[in-house]
């Protein structure tokens, strides 16, 4: 049991770590290359894409970084995102690096949750400076 607990935590900490890294990649790129990039959320997928500002077309950028399938997007997220994973869900940073959210919204969490446990893993944005940090509560 102990070993099993084990794995779930590491599992969702490779997730977690993945979502701010690519998160944290969008940024930058945004300012870099003063454009919109974005990172697409799908029910246990990841990956960066660039975002058309008229269309709001997603165009990828690598190829989807896939969790462990025993975890997936929680909708204990209150970024205004992941409600409903059937339809296409993102985050994405103006040219100037301001985070944008599809629905609308500024700041907020994603949590990440195993299917085995109730253990939750939240990635945090802050409004504003969109500063990125993982917790676990």
């Amino acid at each position: 049991p102990h070993y099993q607990s084990l794995m779930d935590h590491y599992r969702m900490e490779t997730a977690s770590n993945n979502v701010l890294v690519r998160l944290r990649q969008a940024k930058q790129m945004s300012m870099d290359e003063r454009k919109n990039i974005g990172v697409e959320l799908t029910a246990n997928q990841v990956q960066l894409v660039s975002v058309d500002p008229g269309t709001r077309q997603l165009t990828s950028l690598e190829e989807p970084f896939t969790f462990d399938p025993r975890l997936a997007f929680d909708s204990a997220s209150s970024i205004g995102l992941l409600t409903n994973l059937s339809e296409q869900q993102y985050l994405f940073f103006d040219y100037r690096g301001f985070l944008q959210t599809n629905p609308a919204g500024s700041a907020g969490t994603i949590a990440i949750k195993g299917n085995q446990t109730s253990q939750l893993v939240m990635v945090n944005i802050e409004a504003g400076t969109a500063n990125m940090v993982i917790s676990w509560p």
